[in-house]
């Protein structure tokens, strides 16, 4: 399985942490097992390290950098549909020269994680003729990589709250 995890929370030396974190005025809540993420973090602290990265690279729309995040053989597909996207990072990589041509944006509106998994609902700007979108990006990270991302997505009137 591309997203195969190892559980860590029968070990006698791992115990489960709520741990809070800030994106701008943004509330998140997580849960995570202690052990066996990078550098003494959690796997969802290390998790959503990358995946704040990404988010920070995503809206800087730094390519290479971006690239870095993601597994060779990441798969990203549509959350709805089941249809995959991409299934290499040279896949993937070719949609992103594209996107990156406009001045998207996303805007965090919220985040849930648990273990090595990272949900983020999201608003995005600067999409072709002006678009906009609500979306809804699931990812998993496995050996400080992006491997997976599912996406849910949906146009949104300019201007609109969630």
């Amino acid at each position: 399985s591309r997203s195969s995890s190892s559980s860590n929370s029968s070990s006698s030396g791992s115990r489960s942490l709520a741990c809070d974190r800030r994106s701008t005025a943004l509330s998140v809540r997580c849960m995570a097992t202690r052990g066996s993420g990078t550098g003494g973090m959690s796997d969802v602290e290390a998790a959503v390290a990358l995946i704040n990265k990404q988010l920070e690279l995503y809206n800087a729309r730094d390519l290479d950098r971006f690239m870095d995040l993601m597994a060779d053989d990441v798969c990203v597909s549509d959350g709805e549909s089941g249809a995959v996207l991409a299934t290499s990072k040279a896949d993937l990589r070719a949609r992103y020269v594209e996107r990156f041509k406009t001045p998207v944006h996303a805007e965090l509106l919220g985040r849930l994680c648990c273990g090595n998994t990272v949900i983020d609902r999201e608003v995005i700007t600067g999409l072709p003729d002006d678009g906009e979108a609500d979306c809804m990006a699931t990812y998993v990270v496995r050996d400080s990589k992006i491997a997976k991302m599912t996406f849910v997505w949906r146009p949104r009137t300019k201007g609109t709250k969630m």
